[in-house]
């Protein structure tokens, strides 16, 4: 695996980037930019990484500004929100494009959980850019599960206490008027969720309402993983992930 530092700032913020290249082969190298999830990180998403690597596939890892407690890209948790991880996303996109070693024609969004949702956002109506998503677990179900949390607008604090870290009322604002629906349907090209069917985080359901929607979506149900996978529940998915980039290539 050859690493590179792509770290850029965006809104006077360093945004931690890396850049994954195969040791084998010749670039322009189809790219998969992988993010993380709720208070997670870069580091979380190197097993799928090197599965791409291995398959003649770049990947992008990023820390999300403000993304984690933790974190090696600036900004703090406070300010974080779905709509300020889809504009992180959007700006390593347009990084990734402008690099000679990647083929932008050949690029492809994977998320996990919180990044699924960011992912999902950022490749709404953009199929000239994204050939193909990939979500692993999407976490849909953060706009009705703020707005159970809250029904009032009016009585959500200012800081708040959220899946074990402090997030500020603009997490609330931003996901809470998302249009879910739309999203999903506003994304044309090939799509791959795969859903534990044990998840006590995303209900597995929200999965196969999100794989209704979608126009050209396959649904992979693993029956015995939970929020992550680990084992065979991780080979079946970084396999039917590979599956996904590899059919989506235009060369």
């Amino acid at each position: 695996m050859i690493r590179n530092d792509i770290s850029f700032v965006r809104n006077g913020c360093n945004l931690h980037c890396e850049l994954l290249l195969p040791e084998e082969g010749r670039g322009p190298f189809p790219v998969v930019i992988l993010s993380h999830g709720f208070n997670g990180c870069s580091e979380h998403s190197i097993p799928y990484a090197e599965i791409f690597l291995k398959h003649g596939i770049a990947a992008v890892i990023f820390d999300f500004i403000g993304g984690a407690m933790e974190s090696k890209s600036g900004g703090r948790m406070e300010d974080m929100s779905v709509k300020t991880e889809e504009g992180d996303l959007l700006a390593v996109m347009e990084k990734v494009c402008s690099l000679p070693e990647l083929d932008s024609k050949n690029l492809v969004l994977l998320g996990r959980s919180q990044g699924g949702l960011v992912s999902a956002m950022a490749a709404a109506g953009r199929e000239d850019q994204v050939r193909g998503l990939i979500l692993l677990y999407p976490a849909f179900n953060i706009p009705g599960d703020l707005k159970k949390m809250y029904p009032d607008p009016e009585k959500v604090p200012q800081r708040q206490e959220f899946l074990g870290a402090v997030v500020g009322r603009n997490y609330y604002d931003d996901a809470a008027d998302l249009d879910v629906e739309k999203i999903q349907k506003s994304f044309r090209g090939p799509v791959l969720i795969i859903q534990g069917q044990k998840d006590p985080v995303v209900w597995p359901g929200t999965a196969e309402i999100a794989a209704g929607r979608y126009e050209n979506c396959r649904l992979v149900r693993l029956p015995e993983a939970g929020h992550g996978f680990g084992g065979e529940d991780f080979e079946k998915a970084a396999e039917e992930s590979v599956r996904l980039v590899l059919g989506s290539l235009n060369m």
